[in-house]
């Protein structure tokens, strides 16, 4: 079953999906036979399987949010205050939540209807939970709540390049798998934080993709020193771009990619409170 992207047990029905599938494959004799569900019209780019609350549930890159209660049942869209893609689902005791393209949003009554929690306006592809927290890793590195999605902290010190794909962990440690940037691991995340700070850093490049001249537009990275450099897919340092202070930790900076293969990028910016990154595609 090529390109599987989701796979979850649920009422002991084993469920996986395929990328570019129209429906979810479901097994109840630990994968020997597979049968497909009802399929969903006009999606595309099945994601992430999730099950919560009596129900299973799918994430798409286009279409949102899906549940079923059942194999044999419809699937209903579930998309009451949610926009954008779903990558990536997680609980935390009745709440459910969905990484997406526009930030992390949660449900208090099991799908009905959707809010932003207090991370927005950032790509999320991985989301993990515990007993105490909750992490969402993506396009600016790993954040974390300890109040269901309220407030927010960065847990990138240390965090050197990568956009995060993949989050788990174990009693000592929070491990991030990232893309072309390899795996980390951040200990100490058993440990209940005291206080939050709610993470205001905001980065984004325009046009993207570049073809000439771009500009990254930065807020909220305070009054410190700060490195912005663009990084080649493998990880090696593609150009420096910016160093030193943005009055306010705002600002925007205007650089010139007619010297660079086209190809993708990522913007690495470095400040005082950790590290964040976002893609760049560079044409030609």
């Amino acid at each position: 079953m090529p390109q599987m992207r989701g796979m979850e047990l649920h009422d002991d029905t084993l469920y996986c999906c395929q990328w570019g599938s129209p429906s979810v494959s479901w097994s109840v004799d630990q994968g020997i036979t597979w049968t497909a569900t009802s399929p969903i019209p006009g999606v595309g780019g099945l994601w992430p399987l999730h099950s919560h609350g009596g129900k299973l549930f799918l994430g798409c890159q286009s279409g949102g949010v899906y549940s079923l209660a059942h194999a044999y049942a419809d699937w209903t869209q579930m998309n009451n205050g949610l926009v954008g893609s779903a990558y990536a689902l997680a609980s935390m005791g009745d709440v459910l939540f969905a990484g997406t393209n526009a930030g992390v949003y949660r449900s208090l009554d099991n799908g009905d209807s959707w809010s932003l929690s207090g991370m927005d306006d950032t790509l999320f592809y991985a989301l993990h939970a515990t007993d105490t927290a909750l992490f969402a890793g993506g396009d600016h590195g790993v954040f974390m709540s300890t109040d269901t999605g309220n407030t927010w902290a960065s847990l990138n010190n240390g965090f050197l390049n990568g956009q995060v794909v993949v989050l788990t962990s174990d009693d000592q440690y929070l491990y991030a798998g990232t893309l072309g940037g390899g795996a980390f691991r951040y200990g100490g995340v058993v440990t209940p934080v005291a206080t939050i700070e709610k993470v205001s850093a905001w980065i984004k490049v325009f046009p993207n993709p570049a073809t000439g001249f771009s500009t990254i537009s930065l807020e909220g990275l305070g009054n410190g020193p700060v490195v912005i450099d663009l990084v080649r897919a493998d990880g090696r340092l593609a150009m420096n771009l910016f160093q030193g202070r943005l009055a306010g930790g705002s600002g925007a900076i205007e650089w010139n990619t007619s010297g660079l293969p086209s190809g993708v990028y990522r913007c690495r910016v470095s400040y005082d409170k950790g590290i964040s990154t976002t893609g760049v595609t560079v044409l030609h």
